[in-house]
């Protein structure tokens, strides 16, 4: 269980000042808050694994050749047009 889930489940089983003692409704609340966290555990899970997968296909920077002279030229107009907007955000 993770502490957003701890958390959830720690708000549930308060009741508010104004309202009745909780019932039923609460514990069935708790098992379908479970249910969605488990669900959202097991894609983030399925996520996780096809980023990795994904990216172990990404070429190695240290193994492409580096940029011609055109290239890095291009790269530093670039750079120099926005790369303070990139680095900022």
């Amino acid at each position: 269980m993770t502490t957003v889930e701890r958390m959830h489940e720690v708000i549930a089983r308060r009741p508010l000042p104004w309202s009745p003692p909780p019932d039923g409704p609460t514990r069935a609340h708790g098992l379908i808050a479970r249910s969605v966290y488990s669900v959202m555990r097991g894609v983030t899970g399925v996520v996780q694994q096809g980023v990795d997968l994904s990216l172990g296909l990404v070429p190695d920077s240290a193994t492409e050749p580096p940029l011609s002279r055109g290239e890095a030229r291009w790269l530093a107009a670039l750079n120099g047009v926005c790369g303070d907007h990139l680095e900022a955000t």
